[in-house]
């Protein structure tokens, strides 16, 4: 969806934009100035709130109460390369009624091309809102641990199949090879399945508690697996965390995995905090 102009304007305001000093590059590059100086400045945590909430407003008039609030301090991805152009800001989303918190709860994402400013002016294609159910992003946790484990079995329905680290390679069904001095780490398969909503990401794998029970490549910080999710996305498996490559931008984007937690967390009511 289309950002208005008038949404634009009011970013400039909140940043007290010098629209003087970008004069001779017109109104529409100093809008795209003001947009970078909101997205870059991650202390602007009320201003990026209230530029979700006018979008809710203008796009979703069945949301009349809600309560909209961003994960961490703002933004937290992490670009690919120095070359990258794409940032990513998660909020909560809680639908309240009668001004009390419900259980119905979503992300709402602003992605945004920083490629967006040019000698014209803003690009409106490079910024877009999605709202992502637990549905949808217990997909993309799924997708991502399966292209990041030599597990072989499919993984249906997000029913994660357990496994328990041994000491001896003879009964092993993965060996991952970790540290500096590849030391092997050996895992057997059990009978048993945990949904991916009730566990934790890390670097090593998915854990149930402080156990690896699903164990993860031991990538680099320069290796990328990447897998299809859907028409819009690539799920991208780095060496600390979650990437995702947006088709309509073409542009990828690594987010940090204490900012995936918070999220998963949130979204399959693993946190205790309700705000």
């Amino acid at each position: 969806m289309k950002i208005k102009i008038k949404s634009l304007v009011i970013l400039l305001i909140i940043f007290n934009t010098n629209l003087k000093a970008q004069e001779n590059k017109g109104l529409g590059y100093a809008m795209g100035v003001g947009i970078s100086l909101l997205i870059q400045n991650e202390k602007n945590k009320e201003a990026l709130e209230n530029y979700a909430c006018n979008f809710i407003l203008e796009n979703y008039p069945q949301y009349d109460q809600f309560r909209i609030k961003i994960i961490g301090t703002g933004i937290k991805g992490k670009k690919l390369s120095d070359d990258g152009s794409m940032n990513i800001v998660p909020f909560k989303f809680i639908r309240l009624n009668n001004g009390q918190v419900t259980n119905d709860r979503k992300l709402l994402i602003l992605l945004v091309d920083e490629n967006l400013v040019n000698e014209y002016g803003v690009s409106y294609e490079s910024m877009k809102f999605e709202f992502w159910d637990v549905k949808f992003w217990n997909n993309i946790i799924t997708k991502f641990a399966s292209i990041n484990s030599p597990n072989k079995d499919s993984i249906i329905n997000s029913e994660i199949p357990v496994y328990s680290k041994i000491s001896s390679s003879s009964e092993a069904d993965i060996t991952i090879e970790s540290g500096t001095n590849n030391t092997p780490f050996y895992y057997q398969k059990t009978n048993e399945k945990i949904n991916v909503s009730k566990l934790n990401i890390s670097k090593t794998g998915l854990k149930n508690y402080s156990d690896v029970i699903f164990p993860f490549y031991s990538l680099d910080g320069d290796d990328y697996i990447v897998g299809k999710f859907n028409n819009d996305y690539k799920i991208i498996a780095n060496e600390n965390s979650i990437g995702l490559f947006a088709n309509t931008f073409d542009e990828s984007i690594i987010i940090k995995r204490s900012i995936v937690n918070k999220i998963h967390d949130f979204l399959n009511f693993l946190d205790e905090d309700t705000n």
